[in-house]
């Protein structure tokens, strides 16, 4: 909405991942200017965000954007994501409580490690020149527990380091759809993996116990990644 450019999640379609040389994600991405694109990438290397990282150390003229979120939250909607995968890496069906505890603990879990790897990758984009870090606490505004005023500014800087005019009108129509996917189209098609989009809904979810393993295994990330509070007491 911003750019009026369309995203691109080149990195999702595996496959291509097998052939992908830094010369060959280079063209992607003039391929994807040309069509009016913009390339985005989960973390991982196995969705392409190594060739991002190389790509933004190698062109300081392109603006790499990094955003993050409280990781008790990601912990949350990715156990809601992964729920039926994780049932069949456990041997059964098991409540949401079992199956936060054992991503917790990370004790071999593929999708523990998965999703610990990416955390990792994401602290490391942090020492990207140039890398402009968005929190999601910011982004998401009034309908996602955040603020307008938040979410404006945050909106504001993105265009002023894009070099990107930004009216009054245009910011209030972003402010106004950006929650969810209110500006799906034919074009951008409702996510699957928009659930709720609230901050802190760690809390309906963590007990003392889940606590407990996140602050012995992942707090030192979360701070990492910037998120003063680390953990704290329910």
């Amino acid at each position: 909405m911003l750019t009026e450019r369309q995203p691109w999640a080149v990195g999702h379609n595996r496959n291509l991942k097998t052939y992908f040389t830094d010369k060959q994600f280079d063209q992607l991405i003039l391929e994807g200017k040309k069509d009016n694109k913009f390339i985005y990438a989960h973390t991982s290397d196995a969705l392409c965000g190594d060739c991002l990282v190389r790509f933004a150390l190698a062109k300081p003229e392109y603006v790499p954007f990094l955003q993050i979120r409280d990781l008790r939250d990601v912990l949350v909607s990715y156990v809601y994501f992964v729920k039926l995968s994780l049932e069949i890496e456990m041997g059964g069906v098991f409540s949401f409580d079992e199956m936060l505890t054992h991503l917790l603990q990370n004790n071999g879990s593929k999708y523990g490690t998965y999703i610990e790897n990416q955390v990792k990758l994401a602290i490391d984009w942090l020492d990207v020149p140039h890398v402009v870090v968005l929190r999601f606490e910011d982004m998401i505004g009034a309908a996602g527990g955040g603020s307008v005023e938040a979410q404006a500014k945050t909106i504001s800087s993105m265009a002023a380091v894009l070099g990107v005019p930004l009216s009054e009108e245009k910011l209030k129509n972003i402010t106004d759809k950006l929650f969810g996917n209110s500006f799906a189209s034919k074009d951008v098609p409702f996510s699957r993996t928009f659930r709720e989009g609230k901050i802190g809904a760690w809390k309906k979810h963590f007990k003392p116990h889940h606590l407990k393993l996140f602050n012995a295994k992942w707090k030192k990330y979360q701070q990492a990644l910037g998120y003063s509070e680390g953990a704290c007491a329910l």
